[in-house]
């Protein structure tokens, strides 16, 4: 996958040079797509359109066609198409399969296992592998569409996302950033927009849980990620954009020790949103089970909603105390 900070580097410093991104699977010999790049490019580079001679399918997990937008594997068909492996039928017959949407008898397409979208004006946009499609807390996600939406904010340079499991054996994902260099904002203040950023166009389940900064991203002799090299996440620092402010009072303070170990986080202030350091609905109830226990009350879930920093948090339960000991005399 072409980068895209290397793209427009080329298209700012040769503005007359046709840039072109070609993508194709070695069993499509030899393109499947082109794109022609003449403007600055943000988030992912596009594949294009489909060669002539060539027809691609953009299908769900059950070889169902997808709409417009929508994440798919890309499989593909036509002229270019091989016969399969040599001395391999096995694997021949799981990624040459059928092609049900050609009116032309025993016609076959090859699942390449890349996952794409086709965008409104046709044009195919690469997201990434199927294989990399990962389970967290019921839900399956693609972290590529994730890394994806972080590569458009302003201060990453490159990004990986993947899963890992915490203290509790809970699956989180894990944000792995470079800066762009030269990017004079604070770590902190980058992570704060990549939330907020991500708050607006993805589903909450699909935000990390920690972003961790990394000075470049460790590589395999082939050039791909290695992402059995990418360092554990411990106990991950407090990444706001708002300054720590410490507690003044006992709720306060044990609030921010009920959410610090929750979050798996060094220490929470008193300023600092739940949903802001990684909260999730799932936490949440965990977070309102807990404080129940700690403080012998009964917050309803939306507490946290409608208060979701511990000093606004500290003040529901301050106030349900009050209620609670009143209602016992």
């Amino acid at each position: 996958m072409l980068d895209p900070a290397h793209v427009n580097r080329v298209v700012a410093r040769f503005p007359n040079i046709r840039l072109v991104n070609g993508y194709g699977p070695t069993e499509n010999t030899t393109f499947t797509s082109c794109h022609a790049v003449r403007v600055p490019v943000t988030g992912a580079v596009p594949i294009g359109r489909p060669i002539f001679g060539t027809e691609v399918r953009i299908l769900d997990g059950d070889g169902g066609p997808v709409e417009i937008g929508a994440p798919g594997e890309l499989c593909v068909t036509g002229a270019g198409l091989s016969r399969g492996y040599v001395s391999a039928p096995r694997a021949t017959a799981t990624k040459f399969v059928p092609d049900p949407f050609s009116t032309v008898g025993g016609a076959r397409m090859y699942r390449t296992g890349d996952l794409v979208r086709r965008r409104a004006d046709g044009v195919l946009e690469f997201i990434g592998r199927v294989d990399r499609q990962v389970k967290v807390r019921g839900y399956r996600i693609e972290p590529a569409e994730i890394e994806r939406e972080l590569t458009a904010v302003a201060g990453i340079a490159q990004v990986v996302v993947q899963p890992q499991r915490d203290h509790a054996k809970e699956m989180n994902l894990v944000a792995y950033i470079v800066s762009e260099p030269g990017s004079d904002d604070d770590f902190d203040v980058v992570v704060a927009r990549a939330r907020r950023t991500l708050r607006e166009t993805l589903p909450n389940y699909m935000i990390p849980a920690a972003f961790v900064r990394l000075g470049e991203l460790p590589l395999t002799l082939n050039g791909k990620v290695d992402m059995a090299a990418l360092p554990a996440v411990d106990r991950a620092t407090r990444q706001c954009d708002t300054e720590y402010r410490a507690p003044s009072s006992a709720t306060e303070q044990l609030v921010c020790d009920l959410w610090s170990e929750l979050l798996d986080l060094d220490r929470v202030g008193v300023d600092d949103d739940f949903f802001e350091l990684g909260g999730n609905s799932l936490r949440a109830i965990d977070l309102i089970s807990v404080t129940d226990m700690t403080f012998e009350i009964e917050l309803p879930v939306r507490s946290l909603l409608y208060n979701p920093t511990v000093e606004e948090f500290a003040i529901a339960v301050d106030a349900l105390l009050t209620k609670t000991q009143e209602c016992e005399r």
